[in-house]
């Protein structure tokens, strides 16, 4: 049997794959479905996918245009960050 803990992380990550699904659906390059696919991928194990999409997720993060606003700039400094510690993990 599954424990509570280990039950809602199933249903957050099985989520968190339909949201990214739903995501490169619309945009194959969307980096927030590629960050989560990959991530996803990371904790299955699935390696080589995980690196793919998180390859893609931030190389797509580095060229989004500086014009943003500061609080988009932001967070997508803090998601390339994020990104990049989960390839290097």
């Amino acid at each position: 049997s599954m424990s509570v803990d280990r039950l809602e992380k199933y249903a957050q990550a099985d989520l968190l794959k339909t949201q990214a699904e739903e995501l490169l659906a619309k945009n194959p390059a969307d980096w927030r479905g590629l960050s989560w696919r990959g991530e996803i991928a990371l904790d299955e194990g699935r390696l080589d996918a995980a690196i793919a999409d998180l390859r893609s997720a931030f190389q797509t993060l580095s060229n989004l245009p500086a014009n943003t606003n500061e609080a988009t700039a932001r967070l997508n400094a803090d998601e390339k960050d994020r990104t990049r510690g989960m390839l290097f993990q």
